[in-house]
C-alpha cells in the first residue's frame, strides 16, 4: 500500500472520490482534536467542534489554494470553530467576551459592515486569524499566541499591524468617519 500525500488525496476527493476524503478526514483528525482540545480545554466540546473543522474542511477543498498548506489551512478553520463555538455558548477560560467587531457591526449600518469585513478578509492569514480570535473570540494575547504556536510579543505586533491596516483601508473608504475612539 502506497503512502498518499494530503495533495493526492484533496485531488482525489475533488474528483468525487468519497473514500479519498475518508482518508483525508482520518489522517488529520488527530491535529484539528488536539487544535480544539487546546483552545476548548473539554474533550467533548472539542471532538465537537473537531468534527465540524473536518467536514467544513473537506465540503471547502475546492477553496484551498495551495493543496501542500491544508494542516495550516485546518488549524485556521478549527480554531475559527472553536471561536464561534466558545461565542455560541458564551464561554471563556479568562475574563469576559470582548465584543468590539460585534458592537461595531450592531452599531454601523450595512455598507460599512460590509466593508468592515470585506477589510478583514483581506488581512493576510496570520494578521485575520490574530485579530478574529483576539476580538471576535475574546482571547487574551497570552492565548491567541498559545493557540497559534507564536510568542506573545508575535501575537501582539500582529494584531497592532492588523489595526494599523484596517485602520488606513477604513480610513480611505470613509473619510467622513470621525474616529473618536479607534475601532480596534
Amino acid at each position: 500500500m502506497t503512502h498518499e500525500t494530503d495533495a493526492q488525496l484533496i485531488r482525489q476527493t475533488l474528483a468525487g472520490n468519497r473514500l479519498a476524503a475518508g482518508r483525508l478526514s482520518e489522517r488529520c483528525r488527530k491535529l484539528a482534536f488536539q487544535i480544539a482540545r487546546q483552545a476548548l480545554d473539554n474533550t467533548d466540546d472539542a471532538a465537537d467542534v473537531a468534527q465540524e473543522a473536518l467536514v467544513y474542511a473537506v465540503f471547502r477543498l475546492a477553496d484551498l489554494r495551495e493543496r501542500d498548506k491544508f494542516p495550516g489551512w485546518l488549524r485556521n478553520i478549527t480554531l475559527s470553530r472553536c471561536a464561534d463555538y466558545r461565542r455560541r455558548r458564551g464561554t471563556r477560560r479568562l475574563g469576559e467576551p470582548i465584543a468590539l467587531l460585534n458592537a461595531a457591526s450592531e452599531e454601523a449600518d450595512y455598507t460599512e459592515r460590509l466593508v468592515i469585513r470585506n477589510a478583514v478578509a483581506h488581512l493576510s492569514e496570520a494578521h485575520r486569524a490574530t485579530l478574529l480570535l483576539h476580538y471576535e473570540g475574546g482571547w487574551s494575547l497570552e492565548e491567541v499566541a498559545a493557540l497559534l504556536a507564536i510568542p506573545v510579543n508575535t501575537a501582539r505586533s500582529r494584531l497592532m499591524a492588523a489595526k494599523r491596516h484596517l485602520r488606513a483601508d477604513l480610513d480611505t473608504l470613509f473619510p467622513q468617519r470621525k474616529p473618536t475612539k479607534p475601532m480596534l
